[in-house]
C-alpha cells in the first residue's frame, strides 16, 4: 500500500503505519501523529518541505527502508528517530525554530 500527498493539508488523526510507502511533499500536518514502524523492501517514508504543528512523527522501523525528512519544520512537535536496524537509507534534514537539527 502506498501513500502519497503534494500540497494538502493533515488536521488531527494519524498518517503512517506498518509495511506501506508514505511520501508527502509541501503539506501541513496540524496535531498529526505519523510515522513508519516497520517494512519491506521497497516501503519508505519521505517527507519534504512540510510543516507539523504539534502532533509527533516517530520513525522507529524494524527493517532496512529509506527514511527522509527534508527541509521541514517542526512547531511543538514530539520526533522521535531509532535505529532499531542496519542497511537503512536514512537523511534527515529537519529544523525547528529556525535551526537546523
Amino acid at each position: 500500500m502506498g501513500v502519497s500527498a503534494d500540497h494538502s493539508e493533515f488536521y488531527g488523526g494519524m498518517i503512517g503505519g506498518y509495511a506501506l510507502g508514505c511520501y508527502f511533499t509541501n503539506c501541513l500536518m496540524d496535531r498529526m501523529g505519523g510515522g513508519q514502524f516497520e517494512g519491506y523492501p521497497g516501503n519508505a517514508f519521505i517527507v519534504q518541505n512540510c510543516t507539523w504543528h504539534g502532533g509527533w512523527l516517530s520513525l522507529t522501523p524494524s527493517a532496512a527502508i529509506s527514511l527522509v525528512v527534508r527541509d521541514s519544520a517542526f512547531d511543538g512537535t514530539c520526533v522521535t528517530l531509532a535505529d532499531l536496524c542496519e542497511g537503512s537509507n536514512r537523511t534527515f534534514a529537519q529544523f525547528r525554530a529556525g535551526q537546523k537539527l
